[in-house]
């Protein structure tokens, strides 16, 4: 073979890979975790969004990465026909109250799953040392609790999905997107030890460097030095609660809220404002905040969206539920995420390019040291005019 040609095979653009995603992407990890030859690896795309890249020379082009990206699934809206029952309320165990996120619902049903042995493993998040957030299995009810919390940074959960063969029974945790890729790739490989599926309420994505920036502005800390040991997220009694960091070189400790606001939405990869799923209700449970109900406690909303959802919902003794009535109940579901109802729900045809342009300004703005509450003032404006949209058509329709 001539030289040329070779140099051509080794460095040409694979036509049927996820190349072809560019910064829609939203890091779910599947086209990673499928790769046959480890060919593709996502990336943050400066402040931008995230990407995957496709290493040619490893590319057999066997086209499984695009075949199996969720992103065509995740531009369909929600159909809230879907849902069998709403029930509100948290756990009644103190240890996976205080690490869970939404009152330790998530934690409490995987405990229950554990404690009957109707699973041997968990599709849970997990961290590394750099902090770094991806999936991987967990096998007993002894580690439940270790793998709480929201950490509010991609989590390529799908990253180690070809493991799941090991186990006879699995319950899988993610994100609306990452149960869009799995059901993609339950479906394409036959997979039958699929126990359970819970997603969690996602309103937007955050990309890692707003986390790195944020721990670098307030604390002198640099992700790429650390060597991090434990990471409690939510952690407390209180609705949103402390994110906690111990590290060999000591320990820092913020509220969450003070993140959540140094992030807003202008850490946001760009490949989200393109996704329409907000509760996950292709799962059999669907777990969220509702913060529609004005306390301090950490109430969750759940979502049975299966017979096979409700079924195990109404068992589970160690969560305090009631059943939202009916009537009420997707009204109080929407109150619960405003800001998330606003973007994926109601949704004008315009919202992309707002939010877009609302991450730019406020991004700009924030590099050049203005006041923060700028940026959040920008972000507000956009979403209260979309609810406003909202409001008044369903008033003309009435």
């Amino acid at each position: 073979m001539r030289t040329h040609d070779v140099f051509y095979l080794k460095h040409r653009k694979p036509s049927k890979t996820v190349n072809k995603i560019g910064l829609r992407c939203v890091g779910c990890g599947l086209c990673e975790g499928v790769c046959p030859t480890q060919a593709v690896e996502s990336f943050e795309h400066s402040f931008i969004g995230l990407k995957p890249t496709v290493d040619s020379s490893l590319c057999s082009e066997c086209g499984l990465c695009l075949e199996l990206c969720p992103l065509p699934e995740l531009a369909m809206p929600d159909n809230l026909k879907m849902i069998k029952a709403i029930f509100q309320g948290h756990s009644c165990v103190l240890e996976l109250y205080l690490h869970g996120a939404s009152g330790g619902v998530v934690s409490s049903i995987l405990y229950h799953l554990f404690d009957k042995n109707m699973i041997d493993a968990a599709l849970v998040a997990f961290y590394d040392d750099k902090l770094n957030i991806y999936g991987d299995f967990i096998t007993s009810k002894e580690e439940v609790a270790e793998h709480a919390g929201s950490y509010y940074q991609p989590s390529k959960q799908m990253l180690n999905i070809k493991r799941i063969g090991k186990y006879k029974s699995v319950a899988v945790v993610g994100l609306p997107c990452h149960i869009e890729a799995l059901n993609k790739y339950v479906k394409r490989f036959n997979i039958k030890n699929i126990a359970m599926t819970i997603s969690l309420f996602c309103t937007i994505g955050r990309m890692r460097i707003g986390f790195k920036n944020f721990l670098k502005e307030k604390f002198n800390v640099d992700l790429n030095d650390i060597r991090a040991s434990s990471y409690l997220s939510r952690y407390g009694e209180e609705r949103c609660g402390k994110i906690i960091i111990k590290m060999q070189e000591g320990q820092v400790g913020f509220m969450c809220l003070d993140y959540l606001d140094y992030l807003d939405y202008f850490y946001t990869p760009i490949g989200c404002f393109n996704c329409r799923k907000m509760f996950g209700l292709n799962a059999d449970i669907s777990v969220g905040d509702d913060w529609s109900t004005k306390t301090s406690k950490k109430i969750a909303l759940v979502l049975a969206n299966t017979e096979r959802g409700e079924s195990l919902l109404n068992e589970i003794k160690i969560l305090k539920l009631r059943m939202i009535n009916k009537d009420e109940a997707l009204l109080h579901l929407l109150k619960s995420q405003p800001n998330g109802a606003a973007i994926k729900i109601h949704r004008p045809m315009e919202t992309k390019v707002m939010l877009t342009l609302a991450k730019n300004v406020g991004l700009a703005l924030k590099m050049s040291h203005f006041p923060r509450k700028i940026p959040n003032l920008i972000r507000n404006i956009v979403l209260s005019y979309i609810q406003h949209r909202a409001t008044r058509q369903k008033q003309c329709r009435k």
